[in-house]
């Protein structure tokens, strides 16, 4: 073996073993942006209509006919009971959604504190309506939303959107509180999309 070749391979070698010997580059994770949580969801309450409500919400629908439909939303601070059936939008005005809220509140107005019969518009762009509230004049939970939950105030509402009539009724405990007022805001949110 030459001299040169000697060198030249002794100089592979150690080039090999220092590259071999190299401690290893850790590869750094990449920093992670944290998504902001949703705090609402859109869902479907029938046909094309959505209505906004907090994420934590669960949304559980119940089996009904053709052109029906029944959701119920419940859990210890609220009960939201959604039921709508297809018509013609021709077939609706406020005057008839007022009487139909007038009987749907029968038994909660004859309990409640103040007895007068309001009737408060949804309208907008998408939906035509109203809805009213009560709160029980004892301290009791004295109304009840079907099935079997106690409250001290009931929102109910009367209206037509995306060729759907529906009714909400909720039950909730402080008609000032929080919770109702994410009743009347997912109430509010419903649209035809």
């Amino acid at each position: 073996m030459t001299k040169h070749l000697a060198k030249t391979l002794t100089l592979a070698l150690s080039t090999l073993l220092f590259v071999a010997c190299k401690p290893a580059t850790v590869a750094q994770p990449e920093p992670t942006v944290s998504k902001p949580t949703a705090t609402t969801k859109s869902v479907n309450i029938g046909a094309s209509n959505y209505m906004t409500v907090p994420s934590h919400w669960s949304i559980k629908p119940s089996l009904m006919p053709k052109g029906f439909v029944s959701y119920t939303i419940k859990d210890n601070n609220l009960h939201i009971v959604i039921s709508g059936y297809a018509t013609e939008r021709s077939n609706f005005n406020h005057d008839k959604s007022r009487k139909d809220l007038q009987n749907i509140t029968l038994l909660y107005r004859a309990g409640a504190a103040d007895k007068e019969q309001k009737y408060l518009k949804l309208d907008d762009h998408h939906k035509i309506g109203g809805y009213t509230h009560y709160t029980c004049r004892t301290a009791k939970k004295c109304y009840q939303v079907f099935p079997l939950s106690h409250w001290r105030s009931v929102i109910a509402s009367d209206f037509h959107v995306g060729g759907m009539k529906y009714t909400i009724t909720a039950g909730v405990d402080d008609l000032n509180g929080t919770h109702a007022q994410q009743v009347l805001t997912a109430i509010k949110s419903i649209e035809s999309k």
